[in-house]
């Protein structure tokens, strides 16, 4: 074990937590249903730590990747999802989830005791970090930051499971997708789909909000060559019509024939079954779907042979994979140039261009026609066999060169570019994904740009951006946009450019620098960044407090005369900032309609407070000993009794541009440090105001104006910094109340849809009730429920626990509900409420948190809920009966909010 000083307490707990469960490898289904359902801003955080949860996630789906079924898969990747995006609280929360799943995946696969503690240890840190920081673990661990719009196009279409000859399983596979910021997928299965791996594939990809596209190779026989071909139905897009499709007589007798002619019929290899001809091939799919889209790999093939074989399919190869990373790597397909010349020329209809290229290559051959016998009489037979039957070949489309064009005439020949991995980078073989460079972020495209050998390949496929807007409804101020920004997008052209400069950027190149990176990283001597690094929290923020005390202290006692200044100048300093964080605090939370469960001091982030007070320590002797005593009073002869305006301007300068540096410094967004520099400008005649009121309190109180000035002159820093933490407080707590609301809207609809999907279940269940009267007393619907379908009945238990929580501790819960209670339907919103009443059947409540008291804080979350339930249920009552909702203004009084009890659970 490591030195006992270091990490948090946090870290050691979930690292305890974590040996002792990846020693037995047990996972139930219990657990990764109750992770799947719950709201991880719900009665979850009384379970356990943010991390341990996640820790616990990510260590389920391993297990259940290793000797777990489908269902255990797809549960603990559900889960997983909603805890990574949900638990990360900074300006960056997808690049931050991408971080945490890799660095919980290291964790969980670790041996090593030190390693696991330390990246633990990261792991917490990651989820308040700045962006700063984000971007530094990204590079890191060789992620490319993607946009927090997730608007990038990012994408492989040729990538293999464990299902053929890849590592991952479905669910593996998709996560490993979108950690890496893939959007589109295409999964390649050989001769057939199995029904458990389009199942699994299908819905993993809808919980990641990946478009997964499923193509089936197939290997046809031309000019006694192999070819491959890839196809895929085209109306399938999701997992309920693939198993349709599956399950059809057709399709079931044509994979039975495929399954039959596999070397192994668990796990196929390689593809076994070969069609005679290209018309075999097609007669067979075509009577299991009559649209089907066709990708044609081109490994081994030359530009002519591919011109042959869009002519023989009549038009029904619908794409072209034009750029494969395996086959690049390898020099398979040396005649790509010329190869997406045809294509563009079909494409163009331009019967002209390709009428030439067509005499290009017959002259090509010509040369292989006329050339002159050697010794080796038999190969050259072969060749000359074959070149003469391309030359009848090119001859036969030059005189049929209207028929191409007609078959597609109707329909484009599109490219495909695809890595075919298989599951990790290495030399011999990329990784997975691509992304378009101009859909990245700015620090993305100069890092893909200044390693352009490696990361970026030498394609190019156009993209054009796009903004969608919606017209503004009801008044608006005039010279003001009549619409409203709904979101940005970049649509990528199905054809690549040789022409232009590449774009096409390798998310999975391997790369061995980065491999020796962190072997030396893991091998490097322990110095004093270590233990910095790991130091636990609170230690770190008191060494903080006091680095930034001592220059403050120092200041006022070296430069300072009157005794009140010179000993608690510092401490009057360091005084405002608190206030700053509290009034921040205040103006971010739930003022006036928050709970009284939830005290103020539960909005306040120590570390960042620690933050401020290290770096307003180090402007004590910035802004009074250097700007207001050196520099105005010293070297120009300005005081406050002379020039008040022009010193508190200077001073307010200089502690804006003080603030901007060190918040560039943090790594925080260059709009907060614009943001501050203002703040400190508009804070300048609000310091003048504030001097005026000092003054004439002192005058009022007959101090005389000789003494009144000198007091002023001397606490003119402190005044300053007064009025810009004032206003700086109530800027931040603005935009941290924004931050709270948008924050809550998401929970609610979130949790919104749980509850529909669980009201969907109980009205299958509950065909001829009316489910909103049946919940208003809810006695009879538990015991059914109870007796047939107990999953549902804890669906519909945890759903309400989670609202109840909601409304008892999360900021501006009570703000977003009320509103969108209002603009509901009145069945909608009478749903919601008589929702909960399934609380007040104590029994049913108790025995489901009883059961699952190795999963949940039991005591904690039993303790809550008898303590506070009777009065929840009272005030959605109140609001029930009260509320004066339909085609109502009225405002909800404070009444409405009140929950019974103000001691905290």
């Amino acid at each position: 074990m490591t030195n006992k000083y270091l990490f948090d307490t946090t870290d050691k707990k979930t690292f305890e937590f974590l040996k002792s469960v990846k020693n037995t490898n047990s996972a139930s289904a219990d657990d990764l249903i109750l992770n799947a359902h719950l709201h991880p801003h719900g009665i979850k955080e009384l379970m356990e730590p943010k991390q341990l949860r996640v820790a616990k996630s990510i260590l389920l789906l391993i297990h259940a990747m290793d000797k777990g079924t489908i269902d255990e898969r797809l549960s603990a990747l559900h889960s997983l999802r909603d805890e990574v995006i949900f638990c990360s609280e900074n300006s960056m929360p997808k690049n931050t989830a991408r971080l945490l799943l890799t660095i919980m995946k290291s964790i969980v696969r670790s041996e090593n005791e030190t390693e696991q503690l330390e990246l633990l240890h990261i792991f917490t840190m990651l989820m308040r970090a700045k962006s700063k920081t984000i971007r530094t673990y990204l590079e890191k661990y060789n992620l490319l930051e993607m946009p927090e719009e997730w608007n990038q196009i990012a994408f492989d279409h040729h990538v293999h499971d464990s299902y053929t000859k890849g590592r991952k399983t479905p669910t593996h596979l998709i996560m490993d997708a979108w950690i890496k910021g893939i959007k589109r997928l295409t999964v390649i299965y050989y001769d057939y789909a199995p029904k458990e791996a389009v199942r699994e594939l299908l819905l993993a990809a809808s919980y990641m909000y990946i478009k997964v596209r499923i193509n089936i190779e197939s290997i046809i026989m031309f000019n006694g060559k192999k070819v491959r071909l890839m196809w895929t139905p085209n109306n399938l897009p999701d997992a309920e019509h693939w198993m349709s499709f599956l399950n059809k007589d057709e399709t079931v007798e044509f994979f039975r024939q495929s399954i039959e002619q596999a070397e192994d019929h668990e796990k196929i290899t390689k593809v076994s079954k070969v069609f005679s001809s290209p018309e075999d091939f097609f007669q067979q799919i075509e009577k299991l779907s009559n649209d089907n889209r066709v990708t044609l790999n081109l490994a081994g093939l030359t530009d002519y042979e591919v011109l042959e074989l869009l002519f023989e399919c009549k038009g029904r190869i619908t794409n072209i994979e034009i750029f494969n990373s395996k086959d690049f790597k390898t020099r398979q397909s040396p005649y790509l140039a010329q190869i997406a010349k045809i294509r563009t020329f079909i494409n163009e209809k331009n019967t002209a261009k390709l009428k030439k290229a067509i005499k290009k290559m017959s002259e090509r051959i010509a040369v292989l026609v006329n050339m002159p016998q050697t010794s080796d009489a038999a190969p050259q037979e072969t060749l000359l066999y074959d070149a003469k039957y391309h030359a009848e070949q090119l001859n036969k489309i030059l005189l049929h060169l209207d028929e191409l064009f007609n078959w597609y005439e109707y329909q484009m020949l599109y490219d495909r570019w695809g890595t075919d991995s298989v599951g990790k980078a290495s030399e011999e073989r990329t990784g997975m994904g691509f992304a378009l460079l101009e859909t990245l972020p700015a620090g993305a495209q100069k890092f893909v740009l200044k390693h352009k050998d490696k990361k970026l390949l030498p394609v190019n496929i156009p993209a054009t951006y796009r903004e969608n807007f919606l017209p503004k409804k009801g008044f608006h101020l005039p010279f003001t946009s009549k619409f409203i920004k709904i979101n940005s997008e970049w649509i990528a052209q199905p054809y690549s450019n040789s022409s232009e400069e590449a774009n096409l950027v390798a998310l999975g190149e391997y790369s061995a620098d980065f491999e020796k990176k962190q072997e030396l990283a893991a091998k490097k001597a322990k110095g004093i960044s270590y233990y910095w690094q790991f130091m636990p929290t609170k230690f770190k923020n008191i060494i903080k407090i006091v680095a930034g005390f001592i220059p403050a202290f120092l200041a006022m006692y070296l430069t300072k005369d009157w005794f009140i200044l010179k000993y608690f100048g510092a401490v009057i300093w360091f005084a405002i900032t608190g206030i700053r964080n509290i009034i921040q605090a205040v103006v971010s939370g739930d003022c006036r309609h928050r709970s009284k469960l939830l005290h103020w001091t539960s909005y306040i982030d120590w570390s960042r407070i620690s933050d401020s007070l290290f770096f307003t320590g180090i402007s004590v002797p910035l802004i009074d000993s250097f700007a207001k005593t050196w520099l105005l009073q010293e070297k120009l002869g300005m005081t406050i009794a002379t020039n008040p305006i022009i010193v508190y301007t200077v001073m307010s300068i200089v502690n804006g541009f003080y603030i901007s540096f060190h918040n560039v410094l943090r790594g925080l967004p260059k709009s907060d440090a614009i943001a501050n520099f203002f703040r400190s400008v508009i804070a300048i005649p609000f310091a003048f105001f504030l001097n005026s009121i000092f003054g004439s309190a002192m005058l009022i109180f007959g101090i005389a104006l000789p003494e009144i000035n000198d007091m002023l002159q001397k606490f003119a820093s402190i005044i300053s910094k007064l009025a810009s933490d004032i206003l700086g407080g109530i800027i931040e707590g603005l935009s941290t109340r924004k931050k709270n609301i948008s924050l809550r809207k998401l929970d609610y609809r979130r949790k919104f849809y749980q509850m529909q999907r669980t009201c969907t279940h109980l009205e299958f269940l509950f065909p001829t009730v009316d489910i909103v009267k049946a919940l208003k007393k809810p006695e009879l619907v538990v015991e059914r429920l109870k007796a047939e379908n107990p999953r549902v009945l804890k669906s519909l238990v945890f759903d309400a626990l989670d609202f109840f929580y909601f409304w008892l501790f999360q900021p501006h819960a009570r703000t977003v509900l009320i509103p969108m209670l209002k603009k509901m339907h009145k069945r909608s919103r009478n749903l919601f409420l008589n929702y909960q009443n399934i609380l007040s059947c104590r029994q049913i409540v108790t025995e489901i948190l009883a059961k699952n008291a190795d999963s949940i804080n039991f005591k904690l979350v039993y303790r809550l809920y008898l303590e506070h339930i009777s009065s929840y249920l009272n005030t959605v009552k109140h609001l029930t009966n009260k509320g004066k909702w339909d085609d109502s203004a009225e405002k909800i009084t404070q009444e409405d909010f009140e929950i019974e009890g103000s001691d905290n659970a």
